[in-house]
């Protein structure tokens, strides 16, 4: 005769509320125009995150930004390129404040990691209807800039 093993209802609400948190980690329901994860948790200067964006009117640019707790600096530099439909380029030089002077994140973090939406971040410099060419690179004089895990162009 075989027996059953009888499961105390917390045993069971702890085995749901496991399952349910590794989804909620896993899933990353953003609408990505282009992402890059960084494998090693380095965003190298040479690498380039570009997406094209079909804007039929004036349009602003969000991106989506993962640190772990190993990023060492107060702030990122990001390059943005945007070429309109004619072949014009824009270059813009981007100052984001990631924590204050005491290394406090001005975001919470979201387990081991602080994660930032930076959502309207710039004008595109609309020109006329049509496809725009978007790239960003880290701007901040590190061949390797560690502490990245995540960099997303939003749509």
């Amino acid at each position: 005769m075989t027996r059953k093993a009888n499961k105390s209802p917390l045993s069971n609400a702890l085995i749901i509320l496991f399952a349910w948190a590794s989804l909620a980690v896993s899933c990353d329901n953003r609408d990505y125009l282009s992402s890059r994860s960084f494998e090693d948790g380095c965003w190298e200067v040479k690498e380039v995150i570009e997406a094209d964006q079909e804007l039929q009117g004036p349009g602003k640019l969000s991106l989506h930004l993962k640190f772990n707790p190993e990023y060492r600096f107060q702030n990122i530099y990001l390059q943005i390129r945007i070429t309109d439909p004619q072949g014009k380029e824009t270059e813009i030089v981007h100052n984001e404040v990631l924590s204050d002077p005491m290394g406090e994140w001005s975001v919470e973090a979201s387990g081991a990691n602080y994660l930032f939406d930076l959502n309207d971040l710039i004008e595109i410099p609309y020109t006329e209807a049509g496809t725009y060419a978007i790239s960003v690179a880290q701007y901040m004089r590190e061949e390797k800039l560690c502490g990245i895990e995540k960099v997303g162009i939003l749509n």
